[in-house]
């Protein structure tokens, strides 16, 4: 849990579970892995002012979600287009699949 200085992370956007917050800073989710986007081009959810949308999954859920196909991994960007692939972990040790 966080101290009453630091908010706590953004929950899990699959199971809305509560994340520790890490450090000094805002959303450094413990167990869970922060996500940004500029938005993409038709989502009714693309900001398009300049800003960004950030969530939160926890590592069970990532874990699940790559157990059936549902996440994507990428080389640095000036090598995307030829090496996207569906990734399917390693999963951490103390994750469920």
């Amino acid at each position: 849990m966080a101290d009453e200085d630091t908010p706590d992370a953004l929950p899990c956007c699959m199971c809305a579970r509560r994340l520790d917050n890490l450090g000094d800073g805002w959303n450094q989710p413990s167990r869970g892995t922060a996500f940004s986007t500029a938005g993409h081009y038709g989502s009714a959810f693309d900001p398009m002012s300049g800003g960004t949308l950030e969530i939160n999954i926890c590592d069970e859920c990532l874990a699940k979600l790559a157990s059936v196909g549902g996440v994507a991994h990428y080389d640095p960007p000036e090598f995307r287009a030829r090496t996207m692939t569906i990734w399917a972990g390693p999963l951490p040790a103390n994750t469920k699949g």
